[in-house]
């Protein structure tokens, strides 16, 4: 295992960007999750034990093995060590325990766009989608997705966190609207990422980070600029 050589190494930012890329849409939606949690610790808590404990454990989990046994597909991995019911146990679990989750998610940013379409109906919809995009092979270019999840997702997470350092406490108001400082901050973090390869240089070694800290960048300039928050209570 720990002779393995890869035929093309990557950076190690490129690679911690891959990881991220995996990660970043769960983080980015653990407001979704976190929403009913009983008090902000304990949210914190939930989400410090998931990304730094559980997500640590899967990765290892389902690395170690594969470098091992020269096979990326961890079913295959199960299989070929006679583990055939674990495999599709685990294989159900995962899928029931995650699609769950994005279906979840994906119909609560369908009502934020719709809210006039019935929640069933959003949830009906992308639940199609996601199992045609499935049944069409895009697990097949799952390195190339990683890379892309790992540019666009972070600004938006980048955003999250200017307003909420901005704004942190509670009974703050806001309206739902397309805000262009927002939607700008995203896209400038995300063309930053796209970038730096051509020109051989970035903030850090790791597209990711330079995403965040860009949209967090942006998304604070413009926000210092904008007039006040209306605070209630």
């Amino acid at each position: 295992m720990w002779a393995f050589q890869p035929a093309q190494p990557l950076p190690l930012g490129i690679g911690i960007s891959m990881v991220a890329g995996g990660l970043i849409v769960g983080a980015s939606l653990s407001p979704d999750i976190c929403r009913f949690a009983l008090s902000p610790r304990r949210a914190a808590w939930g989400c410090a034990l998931a990304y730094g404990l559980g997500f640590l454990a899967v990765l290892m989990l389902a690395g170690l093995p594969s470098l091992a046994a020269g096979e990326r597909d961890v079913v295959k991995i199960m299989l070929a060590l006679g583990l055939g019911l674990p495999a599709m146990l685990t294989v159900v679990l995962a899928a029931w325990s995650n699609n769950s989750f994005n279906l979840y998610s994906v119909t609560l940013v369908g009502r934020t766009l719709r809210p006039s379409t019935p929640q069933w109906q959003l949830a009906l919809a992308a639940g199609v989608l996601g199992t045609t995009i499935g049944l069409a092979g895009i697990s097949q270019l799952l390195v190339p997705y990683l890379i892309w999840l790992s540019i666009l997702i972070p600004p938006i997470a980048g955003v999250y966190l200017a307003h909420a350092w901005r704004h942190p406490l509670p009974g703050t108001s806001a309206v739902a609207a397309w805000r262009p400082a927002a939607s700008g901050a995203w896209a400038l973090g995300s063309g930053w990422a796209v970038q730096p390869p051509s020109w051989g240089w970035g903030l850090t070694p790791v597209p990711a980070l330079d995403t965040l800290l860009i949209s967090a960048s942006a998304s604070l300039l413009s926000d210092l600029k904008r007039r006040p928050v209306i605070r209630l209570g």
